[in-house]
């Protein structure tokens, strides 16, 4: 019947991965990793890595990169990045307000010209409608404008194509998700979306998340179930390195509520993936089994 309160550290360079979870009372160092999925220890060294739930310290392999893209960035390149996270905080938003402007616009002009209420009421959902798909046709035209295809590949944190993506996440969760997008999860609409987006999807796939980003790299296979928040993760942060790399999914292939399947991974054919489960970088499963747990094992 207590509600306890407990502070939490997080050092410098400290690294959290998706859905990571840190408990009241617990203390990273710095430059440390927690991995995607994976609960951090009460006290954490600095400079360690760790993966799992309950979480296992892995061996730290330090990547060679120039720091003046990753860590210490001259000012030349803090001013571009300011400039884009400003465009990434206020596109969405502009295109927005004028959406909504246009749908009242015609609403007005509907009630002036029936002087009925009821026609409003009645036109309100189909013109909320226009303006969602509007909001999905700006959304994958700036995909083909800003990035083009995605591919394996790598890229350092303060670089251009990195910010192009974050302004690409940026439009997929603010206007699509906000005008439409959420509304399509669970229906073939969205596989019809992610395919306009360069995925490559299936016939007969439920899919219950919005949480794919690298289209281009993804490959569900028909008759797939990807079951609420779960991701297929087609990248990866480590010391600051974006990392691009494909994703499988077999035919019939489930992916349990909240689970991840990281990239440069391949999931046969009616193989059933867990809730809140993680399928490490490379891994390669059967055809026809089962798996759970972060990372997952035979189960």
């Amino acid at each position: 019947g207590w509600l306890r309160v407990d502070p939490i550290e997080v050092g410098s360079r400290t690294f959290l991965g998706n859905t990571s979870l840190l408990r009241g009372d617990t203390r990273v160092g710095d430059d440390c990793l927690i991995g995607v999925l994976s609960t951090a220890p009460e006290s954490t060294p600095s400079g360690t890595s760790w993966l799992g739930c309950p979480a296992l310290e892995l061996p730290r392999i330090p990547e060679e990169a120039d720091p003046a893209r990753t860590t210490d960035p001259p000012r030349r390149l803090v001013v571009a990045r300011g400039a884009i996270e400003l465009l990434r905080l206020l596109l969405p938003a502009v295109v927005s307000t004028i959406l909504a402007a246009l749908v009242l616009f015609t609403l007005d002009s509907i009630g002036r010209s029936t002087h009925s209420v009821v026609a409003m009421l009645a036109a309100a959902p189909l013109a909320i409608l226009a303006a969602g798909i509007c909001a999905l046709a700006f959304t994958v035209l700036a995909k083909w404008l800003v990035i083009g295809r995605y591919r394996p590949s790598e890229h350092p944190l303060w670089s251009w194509f990195v910010w192009r993506d974050e302004l690409m996440n940026s439009l997929q969760t603010q206007l699509a998700g906000a005008w439409l997008l959420g509304s399509l999860l669970g229906t073939p609409m969205i596989s019809t979306y992610l395919r306009a987006m360069g995925a490559r999807v299936g016939r007969d796939v439920w899919l219950e998340t919005n949480a794919i980003t690298e289209f281009d790299v993804i490959d569900i296979g028909d008759g797939c179930a990807i079951n609420r928040t779960a991701c297929i993760e087609t990248h990866l942060f480590h010391d600051r390195l974006l990392r691009i790399g494909p994703s499988e999914l077999g035919a019939c292939t489930t992916l349990g509520p909240t689970s991840i399947v990281l990239p440069d991974t391949k999931v046969g054919a009616g193989c059933t993936i867990g809730g809140r489960s993680l399928v490490l970088r490379g891994e390669e499963l059967p055809d026809g089994t089962c798996w759970h747990g972060s990372p997952v094992v035979p189960g």
